[in-house]
């Protein structure tokens, strides 16, 4: 086999399991908000185990946040094709437009709540795949809200709900 053909069955390979998602397993990623200490950008766990309070973990950092303060969840996801890794994998073998046939989603929470001096806030986080609808289903029950849905971002893309 040449060096060629074997790149190429091995970017195959790669890009058949799918690029690694911004976030993983029960990841959670802060994309922003006004959640005091914590950075845009930052991957922890959103942890809805507690009866009380929804916590963000992080290895050095815990946020928590009262489900009693929550006044609004919101659900959206973004679909895509994976068109980068489409390009590169074509330039290397034939197999790139298979690669097109793939969509990537991704999983967006936004929380809208009441601090402890009453002021509005709000904190966006990316889900993965593996734990977007369980931590949904946990702070409908917890907070006793009705989830909303941000529409599609996509022109003709259906909702789909968790």
């Amino acid at each position: 086999m040449t060096r060629r053909a074997y790149a190429g069955w091995l970017l195959l390979v790669i890009f058949a399991r799918g690029l690694p998602a911004t976030v993983e397993g029960n990841e959670a990623l802060y994309l922003g908000g006004t959640v005091p200490g914590i950075a845009e950008g930052k991957k922890g766990r959103l942890d809805t185990s507690d009866s009380s309070a929804l916590a963000f973990l992080l290895p050095k950092y815990k946020w928590e946040l009262p489900f009693k303060s929550i006044t609004r969840i919101e659900y959206g996801e973004k679909v895509g094709r994976r068109v980068g890794a489409a390009i590169a994998l074509t330039t290397v073998t034939w197999a790139g437009p298979l690669l097109l046939a793939s969509k990537k989603k991704r999983h967006f929470l936004t929380l809208e709540f009441k601090d402890a001096e009453g002021s509005a806030g709000a904190a966006v986080f990316e889900l993965s795949k593996v734990n977007y609808a369980e931590v949904i289903a946990d702070l409908e029950t917890k907070t006793g809200l009705k989830l909303e849905y941000q529409p599609a971002e996509q022109k003709g893309q259906k909702e789909s709900k968790p």
